[in-house]
This record gives structure tokens, C-alpha cells and sequence, in this order.
């Protein structure tokens, strides 16, 4: 009869059509399909995730990390660097909640030029022959602590001794480019803890300055 083949064509396309059929492989096998990536653990990044960086808006400096007679010595652009000191008893770079009444001047970090002389993006006070154009002078300046005077650009100078530093002995220095600098052979004086010898660009002065003018 006409609806018994109806029916049975029916039947037909209704099991064809719920059926799924894999291509087979060259001979003949259903291939298995690929398995599934395990699941990342929590925190963990996909190994292609691309690296993420913080841009902290400001390019570092050529003068970064120079001690101050590396500084000043630095040939950076047509200006150079210099060397900015903070009043640790009154800090610009690290302020605190108040001031004590004294003056210590402390080496912070080298500048370029700009930065340093011109108002740029720095803290702390430059020499003022660091600048440009007066000649270093200390004349003025005091002895503040082992290590620092109360004007920027000055250190204590000890006489060539051995032992402790005497601060009853010390005179306050500028310090400029050839204060480290010695080519006269000769002995190397000694020096308190913690200070080196100074230099004027020929010899030794038989002053010892703070170690950390040279490094």
C-alpha cells in the first residue's frame, strides 16, 4: 500500500539522519579524535601568554648609579651629569614627617644636567660648581658627621692615619673630578676605616675622603 511505503521511507531518514559517520582513514579505521588540553591550574598562564611589562613612564639615565667622581666624569650628551646631595636632616628625596634642626648633606644620586640644573624631575640640590660656573669651594662649610659636611659638594678630609676617623681632625673638601685621580709613584698613604686617599690629579694630598666619593 502507499502509506505502508510512506512510512517505511520515513523510518529511513529518521535513523540516516541520526547517525554520525567520522571520515575513515587510507585503510578503512575511524580515526580517534584528538584529546582535549589538560585544564590550567589556577594562576597558571597559557605557556604563549604574551609577557606582561609595566611602563613606568621614565627611560633610565645613563648617570644612574655612578658614584660622584664617576659622575662628573660621565660624558653624557653635550651637558654631562652631576651630582645631586640631599639635607638628611631635612630630606627632599625621602621626606619624612618633620625636620630636625641641623644641616648634613648627603650624596642621594647622579643627575643628568637637565635634571639636576635646569628643574627637571630630580630632588635634592646640586653643587653649586657643579652647575657651572663657580669654582668648588667648602669654605664655608662644617663638618656634619663621619662621611658628610653641611654644604652640598663637600666631604670630610682626615690626615693620613690609621684607626677610627677623628672627626676633630677633619676639614670639609669639595669634591671634584680629580679627586680620585693619583699617577705619581709613590706608597699609598693609609687611611681611617672607611676612607681612601685623595687625590689632586698628580699625587696623593695626605687626606683621606670618604670611600664613597670613588666608587
Amino acid at each position: 500500500m502507499k502509506v505502508r511505503h510512506t512510512l517505511a521511507l520515513v523510518f529511513v531518514l529518521a535513523v540516516g539522519c541520526g547517525e554520525s559517520h567520522a571520515p575513515a582513514d587510507e585503510d578503512g579505521s575511524t580515526p580517534t579524535p584528538d584529546a582535549a588540553p589538560p585544564p590550567l591550574d589556577a594562576g597558571e598562564a597559557p605557556i604563549d601568554a604574551p609577557l606582561v611589562t609595566v611602563d613606568t613612564g621614565v627611560a633610565p639615565s645613563p648617570c644612574d648609579g655612578l658614584g660622584p667622581v664617576a659622575c662628573m666624569r660621565a660624558e653624557v650628551g653635550a651637558m654631562g651629569c652631576v651630582p645631586d646631595f640631599d639635607d638628611a636632616c631635612c630630606s627632599t628625596c625621602e621626606p619624612t614627617t618633620g625636620c630636625a634642626d641641623c644641616q648634613r648633606s648627603e650624596y642621594h644620586s647622579c643627575q643628568p644636567y637637565a635634571a639636576a640644573c635646569l628643574g627637571g624631575p630630580s630632588c635634592g640640590v646640586a653643587p653649586t660648581w657643579g652647575c657651572g660656573p663657580a669654582a668648588p669651594s667648602c669654605d664655608t662649610a662644617h663638618v656634619a658627621d663621619l662621611d658628610s659636611c653641611t654644604q652640598p659638594g663637600c666631604v670630610p678630609a682626615y690626615p693620613s692615619s690609621t684607626g677610627e676617623p677623628d672627626l676633630s681632625t677633619a676639614i670639609c673638601v669639595p669634591i671634584v673630578v680629580t679627586s680620585c685621580t693619583v699617577s705619581c709613584r709613590r706608597i699609598e698613604p693609609p687611611c681611617p676605616t672607611g676612607m681612601v686617599p685623595e687625590g689632586d690629579g698628580f699625587c696623593y694630598t695626605d687626606r683621606c675622603i670618604p670611600a664613597f666619593v670613588c666608587e
